[in-house]
């Protein structure tokens, strides 16, 4: 093939900004196969009757995000000369975003809605006993 490019000959940037594109790539389908395998709800039936797609969900949702975490950082390296500061801070607040997910259990920030769920109901308790003695 005339005027073909390989990833010999390219420079070092464009062989990681072929391999990011690729994890993004490869990290999509797992996601939606990961979403179709996990029960909508986790209670201790479903936990028990579908033990198995579970495990298979959480281990496709770990490697996924692990995908994505290793893509972000191309997907910035591609645009960084046009995006400036601002696309800096937005690029860091999408890692540590994919990150805490990735560290959810695969789930949309799993751990940090407990923290905080908990942090609320401790305060709408705490607020409301003034009140309600009198």
């Amino acid at each position: 093939m005339a005027g073909a490019v390989t990833a010999e000959a390219a420079g070092p940037l464009v062989r990681f900004l072929r391999w990011c594109g690729m994890a993004l790539v490869v990290a999509s389908p797992l996601i939606v196969i990961a979403t179709l395998l996990h029960p909508s709800r986790e209670t201790a039936g479903t936990i028990i009757a579908s033990e198995a797609g579970l495990i298979a969900a959480h281990a496709l949702y770990t490697l996924a995000w692990l995908l994505v975490l290793l893509g972000l950082p191309g997907l910035y390296a591609s645009q960084r000369g046009s995006v400036g500061r601002l696309g800096l801070a937005g690029f860091l607040v999408a890692f540590s975003g994919t990150y805490l997910i990735a560290v959810g259990g695969g789930r949309t920030g799993a751990r940090y809605e407990r923290f905080h769920l908990g942090g609320l109901a401790c305060r709408v308790c705490c607020s409301s006993w003034p009140r309600a003695l009198g």
